[in-house]
C-alpha cells in the first residue's frame, strides 16, 4: 500500500513540474531576434493552468496572456513597435512559446 501512495505522489509531482512548480523555460532576445518583444534580454517562461508567465532575471512575475491577469501586468517590460505602427510590438510569439509549456 505505502509503495501504491509512494508511486502516486511521484506521479504527481512529475506531473506538476517538481517540487519548484510547473516546468519553465528559459527564453532570451537572441533567440526570437526581432520579434522578442520586451525589454529585458531573457527571462523564464512557464505555464500554469494555462496563463503564461513571463519570470524576468530579478524574480518578478509578469502575466502575458489574458489567463495570467492575476500576475503583474507585463506592460512595464513590454516594447513599444519601433516602427510605430501599433503602440506595442506583437507579443504573440511569447504566448505561443508558453503554450508549449503547457500540458
Amino acid at each position: 500500500m505505502k509503495g501504491l501512495i509512494l508511486a502516486a505522489v511521484t506521479a504527481i509531482v512529475l506531473a506538476c513540474g517538481g517540487p519548484s512548480g510547473p516546468p519553465a523555460g528559459h527564453v532570451t532576445r537572441a533567440e526570437f531576434g526581432p520579434t522578442w518583444p520586451l525589454t529585458v534580454d531573457g527571462g523564464d517562461l512557464r505555464c500554469e493552468g494555462g496563463a503564461i508567465v513571463f519570470r524576468t532575471p530579478d524574480g518578478k512575475d509578469y502575466g502575458v496572456n489574458g489567463l495570467a491577469s492575476t500576475y503583474a501586468d507585463i506592460g512595464p517590460i513590454w516594447a513599444p513597435d519601433p516602427k510605430g505602427i501599433t503602440p506595442k510590438m506583437d507579443i504573440s510569439p511569447l504566448i505561443r512559446a508558453g503554450q508549449k509549456l503547457c500540458p
